[in-house]
């Protein structure tokens, strides 16, 4: 169901087109890590985690539309894989996807 404000609540999202997955903007930049910093990242996804649970958080979001997504550390690159394909699948079916990998 599209919850999103007007007029966008009127667009159809990819669940309902038919698309196993949802996504909002995710920014993800893994490459300014250290290759040794398993402790800063678990630091970092236990803060996170808990922000996603946080009654004022929550409210927040909901308060601005925003669908809060929590993906834990050891799901998130199969996550991100799953979407990439389907962004691929979408833009291929429009015809501007040159080629798939």
């Amino acid at each position: 169901m599209n919850t999103a404000p007007p007029p966008y609540d009127k667009l159809p999202i990819v669940k309902e087109l038919g698309y196993p997955v949802s996504w909002e903007s995710t920014n993800i930049d893994h490459n300014w890590l250290p290759k040794s910093s398993k402790k800063i990242v678990s630091k970092i996804a236990s803060a996170i985690e808990q922000a996603a649970m946080d009654p004022d958080f929550i409210k927040f979001t909901q308060e601005r539309d925003a669908r809060l997504d929590y993906i834990a550390p050891e799901k998130i690159i199969l996550t991100m894989d799953q979407r990439l394909e389907v962004v691929k699948e979408i833009i291929a079916k429009a015809g501007l996807l040159k080629e798939v990998n």
